[in-house]
């Protein structure tokens, strides 16, 4: 559409009230359109997402969007932070003129699980408590969607490491029960599919996990099994 002037806003991290930031960051003149970009940014896991404050504030100024925002509104959203607004903005999400539905390309999500997963755990250690939990959310969010996919649609090997990236994030934030729970998911998941090589490589992390907690007998079981499959695999770099 050239003819229309349409202003984009791709919103920060943390935002709580999104009419007085959307107040703050359109032009004058009011735009033909508004479109509006990660506001998922503000919901940072997505199982509590009903709940943050970006939502509930929804409600509260349902009707004083249009007098602020005199054009349409459109808003961009992945399917949990939609599914949070129809949960938690119920009077908010009634004055919608449309939904519409597109599907992401699996080059597209593939992509963004390889920025959450690139680079091991030390590529991770320097960031920030907020940080982490910023980015363990981005990797939940994720998971969410793939899991909601058919099962001939996902991709395992990028699901299982978003899942072993997730596991680093808990047990670098100090959920160490946490991170031994998904990656013991994890083992379970590539013992079923037969994937040996990801087996050996879970192996090793629950034995590190176990060394820093100092589960010795445990960690030297997992140590000792991820080094019999490498063995098995040919793999002498692993095996070093």
């Amino acid at each position: 559409m050239p003819t229309l002037r349409i202003q984009e806003i791709r919103l920060a991290p943390r935002v709580t009230h999104l009419l007085d930031e959307l107040h703050r960051l359109r032009e004058e003149p009011m735009p033909d359109a508004l479109f509006v970009y990660d506001m998922e940014l503000s919901l940072p896991v997505a199982a509590n997402a009903a709940f943050e404050p970006i939502i509930a504030n929804l409600n509260a100024s349902r009707d004083l969007f249009r007098e602020v925002i005199d054009c349409p509104l459109v808003l961009l959203l992945p399917e949990y932070a939609f599914n949070a607004m129809l949960r938690g903005a119920p009077d908010f999400f009634s004055v919608r003129s449309g939904l519409y539905s597109f599907a992401s390309t699996p080059q597209e999500t593939r992509s963004f699980a390889e920025r959450l997963t690139a680079g091991n755990e030390y590529a991770t250690s320097h960031l920030s408590g907020t940080e982490k939990w910023e980015m363990l959310g981005e990797i939940e969010n994720l998971l969410a969607d793939y899991r909601a996919l058919p099962f001939q649609n996902r991709d395992r090997v990028t699901e299982l490491r978003l899942r072993n990236r997730q596991a680093e994030m808990y047990e670098q934030l100090g959920f160490v029960s946490k991170a031994l729970h998904i990656y013991q998911e994890s083992l379970k998941s590539v013992r079923e599919e037969g994937n040996r090589a990801g087996e050996s490589d879970i192996l090793l992390e629950l034995g590190i996990l176990c060394n820093s907690e100092k589960n010795w007998t445990e960690a030297e079981q997992y140590l000792r099994h991820s080094l019999a499959i490498r063995r098995e695999l040919g793999n002498r770099l692993g095996e070093g």
